[in-house]
């Protein structure tokens, strides 16, 4: 019973004392200074700051797109600070990332759909399986499927955020970490994209660090 015990109260993440640091030019700039994060499995936390404080940089260090210079980073116990590519390609389904330009998400020259279709190609997922969940997203999100066939210029940057988001739930990850998923959008549509992700989270019990500076 000990050991079922120490395992459902084991946090789901670890930051601890994780530092960041950029040379530009004859100075040193400190993104991210000694900073702890203990997240159980289904709390939201909030990372608040004004911009160029270092919240996106603290998220890139967490998912590992960029690498920390001092601390540990702590995946349901396990130290992933120094995980191989090949070992964080494994893991990256499980920690998945909502970026701030959804246009940048996206490759230009090719279809939302294919997008989509590429990932779970990537992730080796089970082609019925996954079909399954993007459909049920689609329409939960309420896009219709034939706009998947277009090119990501040709849909408003809050239906390409709306794609974004569905192409990152479909690969059912345990962490979602939101990069300031509205600052590119217009302001109703941020709060519209901004009350699709909330119902999402709050339905499926998602953990998520969201970062924002509003």
């Amino acid at each position: 019973m000990s050991d079922m015990k120490n395992t459902a109260a084991q946090p789901l993440l670890q930051v601890k004392h994780l530092r960041k640091q950029y040379k530009q030019k004859e100075n040193i700039v400190q993104a991210v200074d000694d900073v702890d994060i203990c997240l159980q499995a289904g709390e939201i936390l909030g990372v608040v700051g004004e911009s160029g404080c270092g919240k996106s940089t603290l998220a890139r260090c967490i998912i590992r797109l960029i690498g920390a210079d001092e601390g540990e980073i702590l995946w349901q116990g396990s130290d992933i600070t120094r995980y191989s590519e090949k070992q964080m390609r494994s893991l990256r389904p499980q920690i998945q990332m909502i970026f701030q330009n959804p246009f940048a998400s996206f490759n230009p020259r090719f279809s939302l759909g294919h997008a989509l279709e590429q990932v779970g190609k990537f992730y080796g997922l089970k082609p019925e399986e996954y079909e399954a969940k993007l459909t049920e997203l689609l329409a939960y999100c309420e896009i219709d499927k034939e706009l998947l066939q277009r090119r990501p210029s040709q849909l408003s940057g809050g239906m390409r955020q709306r794609v974004a988001l569905v192409r990152t739930l479909a690969l059912k990850p345990e962490l979602l970490l939101l990069d300031e998923p509205y600052s590119a959008l217009d302001y109703q549509t941020r709060l519209t994209v901004a009350d699709e992700i909330w119902r999402i989270l709050r339905a499926s019990s998602k953990t998520a660090i969201l970062v924002t500076h509003d």
